[in-house]
């Protein structure tokens, strides 16, 4: 998508309301992509690229991609926080080039986002968003490995309040101890 010279359009906000279904999500990290910096930090984990996806009666209904910038994210006000539910894209479009371009980071993901629920898939070929693509290129890559666990039952129902909250469901031992199998991650 080129939205060059159009006065773009994105929200920090998360949707509000309720979902209801089966829960996936995938976190992978990867290496900031500025010429000539991979490497150069070994005790720097990277940006953590998250997929989040809710899937009810056989529907994709769901999709979320998002960024957490590395601990040396060049500015230092944007180090380790969620590219998609920050300021992010307001000071990316401080720069020129975002402007010229008429898009930010978030546009980019929202737009992958609605294919994947049209597709209904997080794989395939997806088009972009023109200037705010890097990180979605990345996002892909892990999509596509979620998609393939989409059609695995799962032990649990994940329930969702769009206030930026996830309620963390967790799998019962074998057994039904009421033993947690894995731990209830942080909010």
């Amino acid at each position: 998508m080129d939205n060059a010279g159009k006065k773009p359009v994105w929200s920090v906000q998360p949707p509000k309301g309720m979902l209801k279904g089966d829960y996936y999500r995938i976190e992978e990290r990867f290496p900031p992509y500025y010429p000539g910096v991979e490497g150069e930090f070994p005790a720097d984990p990277g940006h953590l690229g998250i997929v989040e996806a809710v899937k009810a009666d056989g529907k994709l209904i769901f999709v979320e991609l998002n960024e957490i910038t590395a601990p040396s994210y060049y500015n230092h006000l944007y180090q380790g926080i969620s590219k998609r539910r920050s300021s992010y894209s307001f000071w990316q479009y401080t720069k020129p080039r975002m402007q010229k371009a008429g898009s930010v980071l978030t546009m980019g993901m929202q737009y992958v986002e609605q294919q994947m629920l049209e597709k209904q898939s997080l794989s395939g070929d997806f088009d972009l968003v023109a200037s705010a693509s890097g990180s979605v290129k990345k996002l892909l890559t892990f999509a596509a490995k979620l998609d393939k666990e989409l059609d695995e039952p799962l032990l649990q129902e994940a329930v969702q309040l769009f206030r930026g909250l996830w309620l963390r469901p967790h799998r019962l031992a074998e057994g039904g101890g009421g033993e947690r199998q894995d731990p209830l991650l942080p909010l």
